[in-house]
């Protein structure tokens, strides 16, 4: 239903001629629910990592220039719809990592062009996180001059132009965390 709800969002805003643009994060746990609060002011809130992990996903669509972002707990409960795998994070406050998707459609509405563009994604990301920072590299600035995702596309040649200047570890495993390169 999440995953619905955010397509249907998205779908509602575009009808609006680009006036206004939605951010959505979806995560899927265990959450607190209830009133919480006191005798003065009493709100039906959810609280708990699960609904933390959810904001912080919202935060990174902003950063890779996407509209939905959902974690992999969320692409995996729902897996009637089609996804692009963005990347693998620790966000603030954690300590393991998270990989990241953005929510594509229904399998039945994606295009083949879209379809072909996500295939040559896969092909980039997979050389970033061999370290194959020139097949990268290339693959990412054909992408950007070829399709609209640019600034997710920039967010990979900023790190793969860091990482030939600055080597990461040889047992890095492409995970990226908030607040370092």
């Amino acid at each position: 239903r999440a995953m619905s709800a955010t397509l249907e969002i998205i779908a509602a805003l575009r009808k609006m001629d680009g006036m206004l643009s939605a951010c959505v994060g979806v995560n899927t746990g265990l959450v607190v629910a209830g009133n919480l609060g006191s005798e003065n002011r009493l709100n039906y809130s959810v609280i708990g990592d699960t609904v933390n992990l959810s904001a912080r996903l919202e935060s990174l669509t902003r950063h890779y220039g996407v509209s939905t972002m959902v974690s992999e707990a969320s692409k995996d409960a729902a897996p009637e719809f089609e996804y692009r795998e963005m990347d693998e994070v620790r966000v603030a406050g954690k300590q393991e990592s998270v990989r990241i998707y953005e929510l594509i459609d229904r399998p039945e509405n994606i295009s083949d062009s879209v379809r072909k563009e996500i295939d040559w994604y896969n092909d980039a990301l997979t050389s970033y996180r061999h370290k194959s920072w020139l097949v990268a590299e290339e693959k990412f600035s054909e992408l950007s001059k070829l399709c609209e995702y640019k600034t997710l596309y920039q967010v990979f040649l900023d790190r793969i132009t860091y990482f030939k200047n600055n080597p990461p570890a040889e047992d890095w495993t492409g995970i990226f965390t908030f607040g370092k390169k």
